[in-house]
């Protein structure tokens, strides 16, 4: 694994924790980080793509109980996400408008 293989284990488990922890900070977040044009292509591409796995999974059982757990989120978090991907839309990162459409298609 080496150091990287480490870094990102470590990661993952932060990744993880924060998930796990309080999901209206976890997912406002991502939201944020996807959503900023100033941030770096990947770490926003990374967002979205966390973003979208707290919604959707290919497992029938665990998407049923994430989109339970997406319908528990606050009503004015989950508009707040929603608006921030439809502006992510018309972003002029290429990758960024991707992401943020695989995220509303999840949504």
């Amino acid at each position: 694994q080496g150091v990287d293989g480490t870094k990102r284990n470590r990661a993952m488990v932060m990744i993880q924790d924060a998930e796990k922890g309080n999901i209206e900070n976890y997912i406002g977040s991502l939201m944020q980080e996807l959503g900023d044009e100033s941030k770096p292509e990947g770490s926003r591409v990374l967002a979205g793509t966390l973003l979208k796995n707290t919604m959707s999974s290919n497992d029938m059982a665990k998407r049923e109980e994430l989109a339970k757990r997406w319908l528990g989120v606050r009503t004015e978090t989950r508009q707040e996400v929603k608006n921030m991907v439809l502006a992510t839309l018309s972003s002029p990162k290429k990758h960024a408008r991707v992401v943020a459409a695989t995220v509303a298609a999840h949504i």
